[in-house]
């Protein structure tokens, strides 16, 4: 494939410099953008830099992919070096518009720390302070990226050190990012928090979290929100008291996943989300290691989202009984839903697999849809616990679901 479409690259060069002569002393200066553009996919980072600096209109030729390719999405440990870099990205007009989403994730896996190379101070209750000088740098980096609008922070362990000195934990960084948004009305679009390591015990230090998301400037700035992913264990109350308020205030949410981590937290959390009526608008629905829920509860928090397109459960374990009811559910309530994805379902202590899609993974011949699937092999035999399909007559496929659904032993 690669082979082909650089042939294909090279006989256009070719023609274009047949039937055009170069006003540019280099030759590939005078190549139309989308070719020059080209060019540059088959180029890594250090191949494509030189590309840039060849000449003015090369450089600015590329500038679209540049953004695309490596400024789109900046990742960020919140140090002063990064802080440099990202400030004269900030003042540049050309490239500042191009940063849409900041990552803000420890270099390693070490301690998880964060801010290197700025005196951060603590509040003797625990928090960072506010207002202070680094969270003011950061804000105005922030304001100057117009297209800024989608963050994400990502904890490398489950646990944060209590030795973190001057320097950062990512619960500090929420409330970094939190302050930002309430100083500066950034209206953001997407938000992630991707505390799970592993299964289990993947706590926030709600301590270190010191925000006001009852503020009128938070709310207002959240209402925007289209895309929110959780990941950290449901597992006292603060921390449910806490993801609630991000879940109502986001008015326009589209995009909801969230891992509960098998928190106990987890019943209570679904229940209230049950009865908020924030998620009108929501469109695509991810729950992923529920635990201690029942299918009544599964089914009430459902119920209010009947408009959905999308769904996925990965690693639900429902009491016994429950499975196929929640299939039938699904089946007979959400005429609107387009793609199902089910990994891991528990029903009681038995697991759900769906043997027969092997054999016959086909919805509608004629229009090419069929079930894609998951396999896993133990004591010699193949085991499907993982079934998505997405396409038209989902009743069917749905029906096929309750049709081939065979429960399995912890030992068998």
């Amino acid at each position: 494939m690669v082979l082909q479409k650089g042939r294909c690259l090279l006989h256009k060069i070719k023609g274009h410099f047949k039937h055009k002569r170069s006003p540019f002393s280099s030759p590939i200066a005078n190549l139309p953008p989308e070719l020059v553009q080209v060019i540059a996919t088959f180029l890594d980072a250090p191949e494509f830099c030189s590309l840039r600096l060849t000449c003015k209109r090369v450089y600015e030729s590329t500038l679209r992919y540049f953004g695309h390719s490596y400024l789109r999405t900046v990742k960020t440990d919140l140090s002063l070096n990064k802080l440099q870099t990202l400030e004269s990205v900030s003042q540049n007009s050309s490239l500042a518009p191009l940063v849409h989403k900041l990552v803000i994730q420890a270099p390693d896996e070490g301690l998880d720390l964060l801010g290197h190379g700025i005196l951060w101070s603590r509040h003797p209750s625990g928090h960072i302070s506010m207002p202070q000088q680094g969270i003011q740098q950061w804000q105005d980096v922030l304001q100057r990226l117009v297209h800024c609008r989608s963050f994400q922070l990502i904890r490398n362990n489950a646990y944060e050190t209590d030795e973190q000195g001057s320097l950062l934990t990512p619960s500090d960084a929420i409330t970094m990012i939190f302050c930002i948004i309430i100083n500066t009305g950034i209206p953001v679009v997407a938000f992630s928090l991707d505390f799970r390591q592993g299964a289990g015990a993947n706590y926030l230090v709600t301590e270190r979290i010191n925000a006001n998301l009852q503020k009128l400037e938070f709310i207002t700035a959240w209402s925007n929100l289209q895309e929110l992913s959780l990941n950290f264990a449901m597992e006292r109350t603060l921390i449910v008291d806490w993801a609630f308020q991000l879940i109502q205030h986001a008015k326009n949410l589209q995009k909801l996943q969230i891992d509960f981590d098998l928190g106990d937290e987890t019943a209570s959390f679904i229940n209230r989300l049950s009865y908020t009526g924030c998620l009108s608008h929501l469109k695509e629905l991810t729950l992923e290691s529920v635990s201690s829920v029942s299918g009544e509860c599964i089914r009430r928090f459902l119920r209010y989202h009947q408009n959905l397109r999308k769904l996925s459960l990965h690693a639900i374990f429902l009491d016994a009984g429950e499975c196929l009811p929640i299939l039938r559910f699904l089946q007979h309530e959400f005429s609107a839903l387009e793609e199902i994805n089910i990994f891991n379902l528990r029903d009681g202590l038995k697991l759900v697999h769906f043997p027969a899609v092997s054999e016959n993974p086909i919805i509608d011949e004629a229009q090419g849809t069929k079930f894609t699937f998951v396999s896993t092999k133990k004591r010699g035999e193949m085991r499907n616990i993982g079934i998505s399909y997405s396409g038209p007559r989902m009743y069917i496929a749905l029906q096929k679901l309750v049709d081939w659904a065979q429960f399995l032993g912890y030992y068998h």
